[in-house]
This record gives structure tokens, sequence and C-alpha cells, in this order.
């Protein structure tokens, strides 16, 4: 059982407020969590006595938020701040699960795609190690929610029980074990069953699925299956293929968290590593897979038919006018990749996780100026204005390193991070939005021009009726004696 106990004198170099907690892991380990109220901008010694003992610890450059008391009055008020961002996650995921059915209707499904990497990308920056203002902490926090968050993780439910031994043993958690500071600050694991369980399930069960049709499909008897030859049409390699542009980001987060702690010293951390070097070796493979169709495939080859139904994914929505325009979505991943990757391994360096990044940012506006013209020219000009925005967001994000005591600093900073991002993600899924309000429009024009030709249709059924016709022609005849014999003739026919 965990004891926490209270140190009896804490000497820091510093002015600014702080807290600590002394937690005793073993008889000779103890766990010291120092919180501080602001920004730790520089490396510090803290000069400590816990009982009889004394020394000195490092305290590196971090950004830790001091923990509100559970009796505190602020308590209220954040846990209503969790309640809204998650309300606003759910909505979010919604829209967007919603126009993914809408934009396949559309034949325009490349914009929801577009909409959900600029989401994760946006969303995986909370992991800078840098400290944001709280409104842009609370929109990083919106765009943490995901669609793979749904899919099911049987390999979580089968190791839960080694999972909760191993927790036992190393009597909770210790720090060797533990992700980066700011992924510890969101409740974020480093094991990878847990990360990204769900996700290499699901690629590759599709791996699976596809094998066993292509089999069936080469039996005689199955050979004529229609249902077996759209299964086939759907997954080889559409499906699979996109399924991994879209869940690469996540599952390569996963990876190199489990990577950071790879070790065999118990069942569920063997588990882990076991599934996280498959992993690997199924990111690298996909990724050589793709690169190589692409490289492999002249733009004239790639537009036609039978290819595009096999492999039309991998240039979806782009028009194939430049020899490099085809390699525009394996190039979003590498970006996420990227970003992930630094977050992970560069903890210790603020300034390596990002310059990278706008580095890489600049040349992707570059190849996309001079390769990359979208089919929809709206979505085009929509598209790369979205990505000068996000550069813009990201050298805002240097700003933050730069000590400074004054809070407005921080506030105005905080909003040069915010307003681009925030425009470049809403203008993106507003886009996404009309698309699906016009088709829906649309569906509705045609369902009364069918009802139209269907009230027609039945009206063709029910001939008018020509006795009253000659009836009314009858009464207009003039009741004159003189041509009685025309009106007698005119009653005999009306009969």
């Amino acid at each position: 059982m965990q004891k926490y106990f209270r140190i009896l004198e804490a000497n820091l170099n510093t002015t600014q407020p702080f807290q600590f907690e002394v937690e005793k892991n073993d008889t000779s380990t103890y766990l010291i969590k120092i919180l501080f109220q602001s920004p730790n901008l520089d490396n510090q010694t803290l000069d400590l006595e816990l009982a009889h003992l004394n020394g000195s610890l490092f305290v590196p450059q971090k950004v830790i938020p001091i923990q509100v008391p559970e009796d505190h009055e602020e308590t209220e008020i954040h846990k209503d701040n969790e309640d809204a961002i998650f309300a606003v996650q759910i909505s979010l995921d919604v829209i967007i699960g919603g126009s993914i059915i809408g934009t396949i209707a559309l034949s325009a499904s490349s914009t929801v795609w577009a909409v959900i990497s600029t989401q994760q990308f946006i969303g995986y920056f909370i992991y800078v190690n840098v400290l944001y203002p709280r409104k842009v902490e609370v929109f990083l926090l919106i765009l943490q929610t995901s669609l793979w968050d749904s899919l099911p993780n049987p390999l979580s439910s089968i190791t839960d029980s080694l999972l909760r031994s191993f927790l036992t043993n190393q009597h909770g958690l210790s720090p060797e074990y533990q992700p980066p500071l700011r992924f510890r600050m969101y409740d974020q694991t480093s094991f990878f069953i847990e990360n990204g369980g769900g996700l290499i399930f699901t690629n590759l069960t599709l791996l699976i699925v596809l094998m066993i049709t292509m089999l069936l499909k080469n039996m005689q008897r199955f050979q004529n299956r229609i249902f077996l030859k759209k299964i086939k049409v759907y997954l080889r390699w559409n499906g699979i293929n996109r399924i991994f542009l879209e869940n690469g980001i996540p599952l390569a987060l996963a990876i190199f968290l489990q990577i950071r702690i790879l070790s065999f010293n118990s069942a569920y951390l063997s588990i882990s590593s076991l599934f996280t070097i498959i992993s690997l070796g199924y990111m690298i493979a996909m990724i050589i897979f793709i690169s190589r169709i692409l490289f492999k495939r002249e733009n004239d080859l790639l537009k036609k038919d039978l290819i595009k139904r096999i492999f039309g994914t991998l240039h979806e929505g782009i028009e194939l006018n430049h020899s490099l325009s085809k390699y525009f979505h394996i190039i979003i991943l590498f970006r996420g990749i990227l970003l992930v990757f630094l977050v992970v391994f560069f903890e210790d360096y603020p300034l390596l996780q990002i310059l990278p990044l706008i580095f890489f940012q600049i040349g992707l506006i570059y190849y996309m100026i001079k390769e990359v013209p979208f089919e929809d020219k709206k979505f085009n000009t929509i598209t790369k204005i979205k990505e000068g925005l996000i550069l813009l967001g990201e050298i805002g994000v240097i700003f933050l390193m730069f000590k400074s005591d004054n809070k407005e600093y921080y506030e105005i900073i905080g909003w040069v991070i915010l307003i681009p991002f925030g425009i470049g993600f809403i203008i993106e899924l507003g886009y996404v939005i009309i698309l699906q309000i016009v088709e829906i429009k649309a569906i509705i024009n045609q369902f009364v021009k069918l009802w139209r030709k269907f009230e027609i249709y039945l009206k063709s059924f029910c001939p008018p009726n020509k006795k009253k016709k000659l009836k009314l022609a009858e009464i207009r005849i003039p009741r004159d004696e003189s041509n009685l014999m025309q009106i007698s003739e005119a009653n005999i026919t009306a009969q």
C-alpha cells in the first residue's frame, strides 16, 4: 500500500510558489512530485530534508500546473469545463461521422478525410512541452476526440488481469514506465495495448478478411458470389489503405510511447512489446507498399477506372496534372508521424519539437502550391489557406518558450495560436457541412420531381369522363324548335 510523507523542509532557488508531495514506493525509493503555480522555465535545484534524510533534487525545465485541492472552489468550475469539453467532443464526433457517409454519397470523401487529418494533427500539439493558455488548451482538448476511440480493443480485455498484476507487483507505476510529462498530465499511458490495441486489431482484421475473401474467390463454388466480389473490391486495397492513412498517426504514437519503455520484464510488458514490434513492422510495410504503388505507376495509369477502383483512395480528390501530386496523402501521413515522434522523444527540448514541424510545413505549402491542385476548386483554395494558418499557429507556439512574468504576454500569444488553428479547422469542417447541406437539398429536389412523375403516372389510369363532356355540350345547344331534329340527334349520341 502506498504511503505519503510530508517533507519537513524544502528550499527552491525561485520566488514562484510551489507545492510538493512525497510518495514512498519501497524502503529506499521515494517519488517526489513538485507542483508549480507558474511555468518553471529554468533548471532548478531543490534542497530538501525528508525525516532524517537530507539531499538535493535537480528540477529540470518543465511545465507543471498546480493541482487544485478537492475542497477548492474552482473544482466545480474545472468539472464543468470538462463536461463542456466532453459534450463538444461528442458533437464533433457525430458531425464528422455523419460527414463520412454524406461525402461518400457525394463522391467527395477526400474533404472529410482532410478534416480528420487536420483534427488529429492540430490536436496532438497539446503534447508539445510548453505552457498553453487555458483557452488554447481547451481547444486542443476538444480536438483530442477521435473516431478510433470507439474501436473494439479485445487485446485490452484479454490482458486486463495481467496489467493489474503488473501494477500490483510494481506497487503502482514506477517512473521508468511513465510516459513523458505532457502525456501524464492528460492521463495517457505508455502501454501499447491500451493506446493502440484497437487500431492494430482493426488493421490486421481487415487484412485477414481480405485474404479469406480472395481464397474463397479462387474456389469454383464461390466464384460467382456477388457479396464476395463486393468485399474484395472495397478492401483491395482502397479500404485497407484508407484505414491506415487515417489511423496511422495514432498508431505511430502508440508505437513510439511503448518503444521508450520497451521491455520483457513481465508478461504484460512482453505482450505490449511484442505487439509494438508487430505494429512497427506493419506500419513500415504499409508505407513501403503505398509508396511503391505510387512510384511504379504513372499518373495516366492511376487515372484508369480499374486502377482507381483498387488504389484510387491514395490520390482521391487530386488532379493528377503534376508528377508529384499523387504523393500528397502519404506526405500528410508523414507530417503526423513526425509530430508524434517529436513530442514523444524530445520532451526536454521543446524548441526541437516545433522547429522541424515549421520547416516541414513550409515545404508542404510550397509543394501544394506547385504540385497539388484539387478537383474541387473551392476546396483547393480552402486547403491551401488552412495549411498557411497552421504554419502561423506553429510559429506562435515558439513564442510560448520565451520566459516572461507578464500574464498578458501569454494571453496575447494564446490568441496568436488559437485564431489560426481554429479558423483553419473551422473553415474546412464548415465546407464539408455546406457540401452535405447542398446534397440534402438536391436529394429533396429529386424526391419532389419523382413524386410529381408518380402523380402523372397515377393520373394516366383515370381518363376523363367523355359522357359528362357531351352533357355539357348538350346544355349549350340552343333550345330552338326549328332545330328540334338536331337536339334529338344530340340526345341519342349522348346516350
